[in-house]
């Protein structure tokens, strides 16, 4: 499933060694707004997601983020951010692989992480549509932060 409904927030500040740091992300995701490529799978996804209770899933990152010069030349960076993640109410700390760039004035961050259902006591959702479904799956994402 989808959701166009993400917020988040991104704080530069200086490094330990003087260069800059993402020294805070956080990142949520509005899962009441998810859908499917089938709209007969949508509330099944949202029930498995338990969206009733548990509207949004998170993204904090804990570790700060060392960033180079060279971010500032609008080339691509490869980078690991270290977070929490909660999901359904669970909280597990991930590594997150992460390629960001500058594309003045916005900073594009793309990547992905593989997840396992039950890891965050997501069960498998069930309807007469979906035939099987695997117990994990990818988020991938694509997020734009523009200074406020």
């Amino acid at each position: 499933g989808r959701t166009p409904a993400v917020s988040g927030k991104l704080v530069l500040g200086s490094g330990a060694a003087g260069g800059g740091a993402a020294s805070t992300v956080s990142v949520t995701a509005d899962l009441t707004k998810l859908v499917t490529n089938d709209s007969r799978r949508d509330a099944p996804a949202r029930r498995a997601l338990g969206t009733d209770q548990f509207p949004s899933a998170t993204f904090t990152l804990r570790t700060p983020i060392p960033l180079d010069n060279s971010v500032a030349t609008g080339k691509p960076v490869t980078i690991v951010a270290e977070g929490d993640l909660t999901i359904k109410g669970v909280t597990r700390p991930v590594k997150i692989s992460l390629e960001a760039r500058l594309v003045d004035p916005v900073i594009v961050v793309v990547g992905s992480l593989d997840v396992v259902f039950a890891d965050y006591g997501v069960s498998a959702p069930s309807a007469p549509i979906v035939l099987s479904v695997a117990d994990r799956g990818t988020i991938e994402f694509q997020l734009f932060f523009r200074r406020a």
